[in-house]
């Protein structure tokens, strides 16, 4: 497994220190949210994911809100801390959607071992496009993550019709994401609203004809 530091102070030296600390020193001050920002931002591009040993592991194992761990890839995977604390903490700032959009990248790391909902929540990250759409249903964000919420679905099912599985389909738990994203669809904009429903019709039709009578 390779690692994604190729600085060499890692998650908590140089620039990520500094910014670190002064979170720690100064936990109310008005530039907290642009430091969680950049915090988020630099370990996207430096320590997403960590090898399991050296240094940078045993700094994500003393952070576990920071860093999940990874058996099978033996690593660490970064959770996005940082920008789920500024949209926590700071749900009307600026930089709220762009965080929280931020947390809607594909998840990394662990097997789905051919079970389809788990690509549709995680590889195709349905579960955190619905978090953000029901959070920032109007952000300039919204027609992509509807789009790529969308897509979760329907590719997903048209490569089951192409190559049925039905042992891994998991049709009852693809249901009931469906029904959450209708949820989250109905306060969305008329626009996107009619988009998204359309998608999870064809959705709906596919799921009937790969297993029916699942409801």
């Amino acid at each position: 497994m390779r690692t994604s530091i190729p600085v060499p102070e890692g998650p908590a030296g140089g620039r990520l220190g500094v910014l670190r600390d002064s979170l720690a020193q100064f936990p109310t001050d008005p530039r907290v949210p642009n430091w969680l920002w950049e915090i988020g931002t630099a370990m996207h591009r430096f320590a997403v994911v960590v090898g399991d040993s050296g240094p940078a592991a045993d700094f994500a194992r003393q952070h576990p809100d920071e860093f999940v761990e990874s058996q099978s890839d033996a690593a660490y995977f970064y959770t996005g801390y940082h920008f789920r604390e500024l949209v926590r903490r700071f749900p009307k700032h600026d930089l709220a959607d762009d965080a929280a959009y931020r947390l809607a990248d594909p998840i990394v790391g662990g097997e789905c071992e051919g079970y389809v909902p788990c690509y549709i929540e995680y590889r195709m990250a349905f579960r955190g496009l619905n978090e953000f759409l029901a959070k920032f249903p109007t952000s300039e964000y919204a027609p992509e993550a509807v789009r790529r919420a969308d897509s979760a679905f329907t590719s997903a099912l048209a490569d089951q019709l192409a190559n049925p599985d039905s042992e891994n389909l998991g049709a009852a738990t693809i249901d009931s994401l469906l029904q959450a994203y209708s949820s989250t669809v109905a306060g969305l904009p008329d626009s996107l609203r009619a988009r998204a429903r359309a998608a999870i019709d064809s959705a709906r039709h596919m799921l009937d004809r790969l297993a029916p009578g699942h409801r």
